[in-house]
């Protein structure tokens, strides 16, 4: 069986690769075996030479082309190669290389416990055979690019060290954990995601919204969500020796389900926190592995809490892993008499209904940041016009009439009667016009009422 060559001296390394001639079962057999050690090395692409083989020929893993992290395009062939399974590149040449470029961290299976940022073209052109013997060109851009030319480097004598800057020894003596997964592409998923691109838990993969199941071939030692938006199905999860942790913005068994943050700001919660969980068939039900509590001691929005949660969500998983891992991190059971759960949030919940009491509008203003925004409507011009309203604070200085949703201006603020109390609108949106200010707003319309519903 073939192994993997290491060392940035090696000679067979620096040799640059002779052309193949013939597709022969000779080397059907290499690129079967090319396949396997780089699946069992965890490598997302293997080139001959550093199985000891200098001949043009590479092989690239399925996850390469995954839609979510590359753009690319199969040219000048009537039938283009399953990217489903490991693709062979035999004869590889980089006609493109455009000026555009930027970096990323790389680390490479013949160079085991090192990594720095190696700048590369965002976007190539590359002309291979298959093992048919079909030629092919091949457009890529984004981790597929870059994978391609990291290979394609390696039939050229060259490795990574030769490119790289700012190298240093991976963190987590030496070697990275292999086989994490990662689930997650929204904004809060990216805070995580960035934090363990930088420690020792780097996810080989990274599974979007959308990313399809079949991406996951074989089984992993750690999947890691947070903020993922979706429910992994029960054969996915047994998929991951070590399950799956996600990363959950409450205090569970407090607000489970999807908005624990806009929760804690509607329920007006003096405090909230963050809890790393195993995953389970229950939503949100799994064993307790650690958990973090935030004082909300300022009038938050649901971007800002998120942020703040996530970050340090993220920080305390880095830190407990080594311990859960090594099996010294015992998971407790949340306690059912104490759940409470969190409703799907809807874009109909922004509107605002003045007769609610002043506190109740200034927190749904805080908690609908960034979505969906709460709004109400108001006359202008004989048309009634929808109004996004951004941030707003409590006051009982109202002179004018108590109806509620009736507007006083005379300050040159926007001051609004409620059902109980009355709030200061401070920043807001028109349909179809830029934030602005109370005062901005009140010199551009100077309206008499907020309406909850169209008339």
């Amino acid at each position: 069986m073939i192994r993997i060559i290491t060392g940035k001296d090696n000679p067979t390394l620096r040799d640059k690769s002779k052309l193949i001639n013939n597709v022969t079962p000779e080397l059907l057999v290499l690129i079967r075996d090319m396949t396997v050690i780089m699946k069992e090395s965890e490598g997302i692409g293997l080139a001959a030479p550093q199985v000891g083989k200098s001949i043009a020929l590479f092989v690239i893993d399925p996850l390469a082309f995954d839609r979510e992290r590359s753009k690319w395009e199969f040219r000048k062939i009537e039938s283009a190669p399953d990217t489903s399974k490991p693709l062979a590149f035999i004869n590889p040449v980089i006609s493109t290389y455009p000026k555009f470029s930027e970096s990323m961290v790389e680390g490479c299976l013949s160079l085991p416990g090192w990594e720095g940022n190696v700048i590369r073209s965002k976007r190539i052109t590359i002309k291979a055979q298959t093992i048919d013997g079909k030629t092919f060109k091949l457009q890529a851009k984004g981790l597929l690019a870059k994978v391609l030319q990291h290979e394609y480097d390696h039939l050229q004598g060259v490795l990574i060290c030769d490119k790289w800057k700012d190298q240093r020894r991976v963190k987590g003596k030496g070697l990275r954990v292999k086989g994490v997964v990662f689930f997650g592409d929204s904004p809060y998923s990216r805070i995580v995601l960035n934090k363990l691109k930088r420690s020792a838990y780097e996810p080989a993969i990274v599974m979007g919204k959308t990313t399809n199941y079949k991406l996951l071939t074989t089984n992993y030692s750690l999947g890691i969500t947070a903020a993922y938006g979706k429910i992994i199905p029960q054969e996915i999860v047994k998929k991951f020796r070590r399950g799956i942790l996600n990363i959950h913005p409450s205090l569970l068994p407090r607000y489970r389900g999807p908005s624990p943050l806009q929760q804690a700001i509607l329920n007006g919660d003096n405090k909230t926190g963050v809890t790393i969980m195993l995953l389970n068939k229950k939503m949100d039900a799994g064993p307790l592995l650690a958990q973090s509590q935030f004082l909300l001691d300022k009038p938050y929005t649901t971007d800002e809490l998120g942020r703040i949660l996530f970050e340090e969500g993220a920080q305390m998983l880095i830190e407990i892993l080594p311990e859960y891992l090594a099996g010294k991190l015992e998971a407790v059971a949340q306690d059912e008499s104490q759940a409470t759960y969190t409703r799907l949030i809807t874009k109909d919940d922004g509107l605002i209904d003045w007769f609610k009491s002043a506190v109740d509008i200034e927190r749904k203003i805080r908690a609908y940041q960034p979505w969906p925004t709460a709004y109400t409507f108001f006359k202008h011009r004989g048309q009634i016009m929808r109004l996004q309203l951004l941030g707003a604070s409590i006051t009982q200085n109202l002179t004018g009439a108590k109806e509620p949703g009736k507007i006083e201006t005379a300050k040159k603020i926007v001051e609004v009667a409620c059902g109980k109390g009355t709030l200061v609108i401070k920043k807001l949106r028109p349909e179809g016009k830029k934030e602005m200010t109370g005062e901005e707003f009140v010199r551009g319309y100077a309206p008499e009422k907020f309406f909850s519903h169209i008339k």
